[in-house]
C-alpha cells in the first residue's frame, strides 16, 4: 500500500525535468512501476566520460535538478537520494530526475527498521547520516555535492569505508572550489559552499533560491569551446538521418522540388506579363 501511494504521488509530478511515471500495479504479487524511457544515459556516466563538466554545462544540469526539486518539495515529496546515478539525460542533454517518492519510501522503511544508513554515503546530508528527519534542505545539500562533482570531477569527501565518509559529512567542511578549480567563478563557489552548509538553516531554504543564484552565475560564466562543440553536435544530430526515415526525407524533398517548380513558373509568367504590358 505504501509503495502504491508513494508511486502515485510521484506520478502526479508532471515536469520536464522529472522522469514521468505512467503506471503502477501488481503482477504475481510483485509491485511494478512503469516509467518514461530516457535514452541519453546517466549524469554519472557523463562525468566519468568527460572527467568533469564545463561550468556552463554543470550550471544547466544543476538548474534542471533544482527545477524538479522545486515542484516535488511544493508537493511535500523529498527525494532523499539525489546523486548523478539518479539523474538521467535525454538526447538533447537535458537532465531528468528519477525515482521520486520511491527513494523517500525506502528511506522511511529503513528508519522504521532501525537501519539509519539509507542512501548514498557520498551524497548524504549530515542530518540524514545521523538518522534525523530529512527535509527539502537535505535534497539541496545532495544537489550541492552533485554540483561539486560536476565542476571538479571529484567528490568533496572520500574514504575507503562509507562510515568514514558519513563522519566527514557530519564533522568536516568541504574543500573550497578554488582549490580544485583554478578559474572557479566566485559566485559559483559561493553557491556550492552555501548548499553544503552543515546546518540546514545556513543552506538555501528552497530550490527557487538556488535556481536564482545559478542563473546569476550562468550570466557570469563564459561559454567554453566544449559547450560550443556540444551545441553544434546536437544541432547536427537533430538535422541528421535519425530525425526522419529515408522515405520521409525523399517525400519531403520531392514536395519541396514541386513547390520550387510552381513558384518558378509563377515568377517567369509574371515577369513576361510585366514586360508585355510595359512594351
Amino acid at each position: 500500500r505504501s509503495f502504491r501511494r508513494e508511486a502515485k504521488s510521484a506520478a502526479r509530478l508532471v515536469h520536464p525535468c522529472i522522469v514521468n511515471v505512467y503506471d503502477v500495479g501488481v503482477f504475481h504479487e510483485v509491485n511494478f512501476i512503469v516509467m518514461e524511457y530516457v535514452g541519453g544515459g546517466t549524469l554519472k556516466q557523463e562525468i566519468e566520460r568527460k572527467g568533469k563538466l564545463s561550468p556552463k554545462r554543470a550550471i544547466k544540469v544543476a538548474t534542471d535538478i533544482a527545477s524538479a526539486l522545486s515542484l516535488a518539495h511544493a508537493r511535500g515529496l523529498v527525494h532523499c537520494d539525489i546523486k548523478p546515478h539518479n539523474i538521467l539525460l535525454d538526447e538533447n542533454g537535458n537532465a531528468k530526475v528519477a525515482d521520486f517518492g520511491i527513494a523517500s519510501l525506502m528511506y522511511t522503511a529503513a528508519l522504521n527498521s532501525n537501519d539509519k544508513i539509507m542512501g548514498s554515503a557520498h551524497y548524504m546530508p549530515p542530518e540524514q547520516a545521523c538518522g534525523d528527519e530529512v527535509s527539502a534542505q537535505s535534497d539541496i545539500y545532495s544537489l550541492g555535492v552533485v554540483l561539486f562533482e560536476m565542476l571538479t570531477g571529484k567528490l568533496p569527501f572520500e574514504a575507503e569505508q562509507d562510515m568514514d565518509v558519513l563522519v566527514q559529512h557530519i564533522n568536516e567542511d568541504p574543500p573550497l572550489l578554488r582549490k580544485l578549480l583554478e578559474d572557479a567563478e566566485p559566485t559559483l563557489e559561493s553557491i556550492v559552499s552555501k548548499a553544503l552548509a552543515k546546518e540546514r538553516i545556513d543552506r538555501y531554504q528552497n530550490a527557487y533560491d538556488i535556481m536564482a543564484d545559478l542563473k546569476c552565475a550562468d550570466a557570469l560564466v563564459q561559454e567554453s569551446a566544449e559547450d560550443v562543440n556540444e551545441t553544434e553536435r546536437r544541432t547536427m544530430r537533430g538535422l541528421g538521418e535519425s530525425t526522419m526515415p529515408i522515405g520521409g526525407k525523399l517525400a519531403a524533398q520531392e514536395a519541396l522540388n514541386k513547390k520550387m517548380q510552381r513558384w518558378t513558373y509563377i515568377i517567369v509568367v509574371s515577369t513576361l506579363l510585366i514586360i508585355g504590358f510595359t512594351i
